[in-house]
């Protein structure tokens, strides 16, 4: 999580900066975007290489059994409108000066996508999971810019550097805590069903424990079919 962050804040300062307050082929600039994107390669090969259990995305690697190269490349689908959407709002704020449109027509988009994702279950179509996973991508790359910009233009020019950081911290704490509650749901949800199962299947109530905590154990290979 601290390598994604790193890389990510590198590359939504980039983005903040070029042409505003520094050029594009600027040192600052180039910086930025160069170690931004090697850092966040680093979390993804340290994603692929080290961890049992990679951060990212539950959905695509354990409802689906993907590989982790699969899961990163259907999260791909979701950063990739973030980022590209994301430099067009940016360049239109820049030319317009309008962002509350922005905010409330990503502000839509996000809220429609993110409600969205219930539709997503065990029987979803690879086609379908794209299509959703696009929406959401999409509504918060309208979001991002805007929002950061709108800041900016709100706080003096002193207060520049302070309030993005406070900005960048807040929405990483906020998506920290927002996992945590997902997850405390989660680990509830399936404590009540694992609490059947373990009645249903007392032969497996050690398998049926560990998946609480480590959801891999549903599709690993050790896991009895009918468990699975």
């Amino acid at each position: 999580m601290v390598v994604l962050v790193a890389g990510i804040v590198m590359a939504l300062l980039a983005l903040s900066f070029g042409s505003k307050d520094y050029a594009w082929s600027s040192p600052t600039v180039l910086c930025l975007r160069i170690f931004g994107i090697a850092i966040v390669g680093t979390f993804v090969v340290i994603e692929w290489k080290i961890p049992a259990e990679p951060v990212i995305p539950i959905y695509f690697s354990v409802v689906h059994n993907n590989s982790a190269i699969s899961a990163g490349l259907h999260l791909l689908l979701y950063t990739l409108p973030i980022s590209i959407l994301s430099t067009i709002s940016g360049f239109v704020v820049a030319k317009t000066g309008c962002y509350w449109e922005l905010l409330w027509v990503g502000g839509s988009i996000t809220t429609i996508g993110t409600r969205l994702f219930v539709l997503l279950d065990d029987s979803t179509s690879t086609g379908k999971s794209i299509g959703l996973t696009l929406v959401g991508g999409a509504g918060m790359g309208l979001l991002l810019q805007p929002m950061l910009l709108a800041l900016q233009t709100a706080i003096q020019p002193r207060d520049m550097a302070t309030g993005t950081t406070l900005f960048v911290a807040i929405r990483t704490l906020d998506g920290s805590i927002g996992l945590a509650v997902f997850q405390t749901v989660q680990q509830n949800k399936l404590g009540s069903i694992i609490s059947k199962l373990k009645l249903q299947y007392p032969q497996y109530a050690e398998i049926i424990a560990k998946a609480v905590n480590n959801q891999a154990v549903i599709r690993a290979s050790s896991t009895p079919p009918e468990l699975s």
